[in-house]
């Protein structure tokens, strides 16, 4: 077997697939995409800064180490696609095989471009596995039938919203969606919600329906709980099984503090609790 490869991007979950990749005794080469900020960061860790448009450029650093498997993980801003100067030959080939420029069709090319030079691509799950909730309350203000019926709603909006391949999150209130993920992020997404509905808004994040495992999957952290404070939001779903809640314990003691309910749900989840 030869060695991981790390495409890291921005966010906490970088540094955590980091230290428990470390912990399982991998020696993973970063190519870092955010400009130099991880590797400054985790000055333990082996890797090279190029643009996250040099397509050629990260294939080339990840074959020169005998890289065969890649791990994506981190925040990568999408308008880059906008700014073409900023890509090299293959990536700009890349983008125009596309049908769109939904994050699946990307993420799915991209997947394809690694397998054509020998890597694989593994799932974000494998490494970080234990921060991956299965369905139950996991913290915060006990929640009650009025914030279940927006979960519920919220849920199996947001599956839709996922399905034409727009966004992984919707912001609900009174059982209306206020606020769609596109390309701003979950963050920008629930602010934007906040603004509009006021205090009490209720955010649900789920995979979308086409989406890859390996790629892109959903997650939250203490930073979305931040956000959620600063617009007075009520509770956070996630989807059980597919979310990563970076930091959970972490996670589910600030939920606690502030007085935000923090679930995972599923559609069997769900199904019991208005059944109940």
């Amino acid at each position: 077997m030869g060695r991981l490869g790390i495409i890291a991007g921005r966010g906490e979950i970088v540094d955590l697939a980091l230290e428990s990749l470390r912990g399982q005794g991998e020696s993973p080469f970063v190519v870092d995409v955010t400009g130099g900020e991880v590797l400054e960061r985790m000055s333990w860790v082996e890797g090279v800064t190029l643009g996250v448009g040099q397509v050629g450029g990260i294939i080339k650093a990840l074959k020169d180490q005998q890289v065969d498997r890649v791990l994506f993980v981190g925040k990568v801003d999408k308008r880059l696609i906008y700014k073409r100067k900023r890509l090299d030959l293959r990536a700009a080939k890349v983008l125009l095989s596309l049908r769109d420029f939904s994050d699946d069709s990307i993420l799915n090319a991209v997947i394809k471009e690694l397998a054509r030079e020998g890597m694989e691509v593994v799932g974000q799950k494998e490494v970080l596995a234990d921060m991956v909730p299965g369905p139950g309350v996991l913290g915060g203000t006990p929640v009650d039938d009025r914030v279940m019926s927006d979960v519920a709603f919220g849920f199996h909006m947001a599956r839709q919203v996922g399905d034409l391949g727009i966004g992984q999150t919707v912001v609900v209130k009174d059982r209306c969606v206020v606020a769609v993920e596109a390309v701003e992020g979950t963050d920008e997404t629930i602010k934007r919600g906040g603004a509009l509905a006021g205090p009490g808004v209720v955010v649900v994040k789920v995979k979308r329906p086409s989406q890859s495992p390996l790629l892109d999957v959903p997650t939250v952290g203490l930073k979305t709980l931040e956000v959620m404070e600063g617009v007075g939001g009520r509770a956070l779903a996630v989807e059980a099984g597919e979310t990563l809640v970076l930091g959970l314990e972490k996670v589910a003691r600030r939920a606690d503090e502030v007085g935000i309910s923090l679930l995972a749900v599923n559609e069997e989840f769900l199904k019991e609790w208005l059944e109940s």
